[in-house]
């Protein structure tokens, strides 16, 4: 049987950044305490002091490998589209700066997806964590669900209307190599930031494939008191210079469902939908804010030590979300906390 670091050495981790090299130590000393034994790309485009402090930091990671690709003052498009062409692994997932993979939840994504060739994509469920101050360090407050549920219609026209129907990142997910180069593929030459680093890769990655939530968890995204918000529909059409976003948008991932057989205008009447549908429902992930199923983390920890009840949350599945165990995060508390 396979054994568990075996099946992380086939996936690969892509991480932009600039100027944060503080959370970028804080990743490579999380993955390094789990023993994780995949490769991680780093896309650099900070300025040179924070180049080195990150190339000094990774000079003493034993145990897995770090590539880092310095892309001075680049965008996260090019940096993302640069950074796939050198993936030499089977799987590849994409992670912000302040986001923690959990390597036993990865792993039951590579193992799905090696057995079930019919999904390009697969993950679990997704958490979010409040920073006192917002750093990398200190207390943490607050945990929250990240909505991550899945695509599984056959269809691409259904996947892609659904997920903007109800929209959630798909984009955290593990995918298939193949997939995730025709993902980002192009998009460094998409000038728009919310088109081309989001909207425009998460509707390809809606079209390419289904992709399949697994019971289990997965990742752990840090929240921030401020982020970007994504502009109104009526802004969108009507920016001038770049012409109709929609119409980008549209141009920009037909070509993926021309490659599944799908005509033309039909696809293209799809898009349009589900654009539409998506800046209507004016989706701004309130992950924090919105979300109904909250934890405060210092009863996490106490429930932890409450054998009794403990057993059973380890087995609790809710509306068919993963309830999150201490022991899935202890070692995030230790680092972060510095407990």
């Amino acid at each position: 049987m396979v054994i568990q670091q075996d099946l992380l050495k086939l996936l690969t981790i892509l991480i932009p950044t600039r100027n944060r090299a503080d959370f970028i130590i804080r990743l490579l000393e999380y993955y390094e305490l789990l023993n994780f034994s995949g490769v991680v790309f780093i896309g650099d485009s900070s300025d040179i002091t924070n180049y080195y402090q990150i190339q000094y930091k990774i000079k003493k990671i034993k145990k897995y490998k770090v590539i880092i690709h310095h892309y001075p003052e680049k965008s996260i498009r090019e940096v993302m589209e640069l950074m796939s062409k050198k993936i030499t692994t089977s799987y590849a997932m994409f992670s912000g700066d302040d986001d923690l993979i959990i390597p036993s939840g990865a792993v039951k994504a590579v193992h799905f997806l090696q057995k079930n060739n019919d999904y390009i994509a697969a993950h679990g469920a997704g958490y979010v964590f409040n920073v006192k101050n917002n750093g990398p360090y200190g207390e943490m407050t607050l945990i929250s669900r990240y909505p991550q549920p899945g695509l599984e219609n056959s269809s691409p026209l259904e996947r892609v209307e659904g997920l903007f129907n109800s929209y959630w990142v798909p984009l955290f997910s593990i995918f298939r190599t193949s997939n995730f180069l025709s993902i980002w593929r192009g998009v460094s030459a998409i000038d728009d930031i919310t088109l081309g680093s989001e909207l425009i890769p998460a509707a390809r990655a809606s079209i390419l494939g289904k992709n399949k939530f697994i019971s289990t968890v997965s990742l752990l995204r840090q929240a921030h008191d401020s982020h970007h918000h994504l502009p109104i529909f009526s802004e969108l059409t009507a920016r001038k210079g770049e012409g109709n976003l929609c119409e980008l948008f549209v141009d920009e991932c037909k070509q993926c469902m021309a490659e599944l057989g799908v005509p033309i205008d039909i696809s293209r009447q799809c898009l349009l939908r589900a654009f539409k549908s998506y800046m209507l429902n004016s989706c701004r992930y309130e992950h924090i804010k919105n979300n109904k199923f909250s934890i405060y983390i210092r009863g996490l920890k106490i429930i932890n030590y409450l054998r009794i009840i403990r057993k059973y949350l380890n087995i609790l599945i809710l509306n068919n979300y993963l309830i999150l165990r201490y022991s899935d995060i202890k070692t995030v508390f230790k680092l972060i906390e510095k407990s």
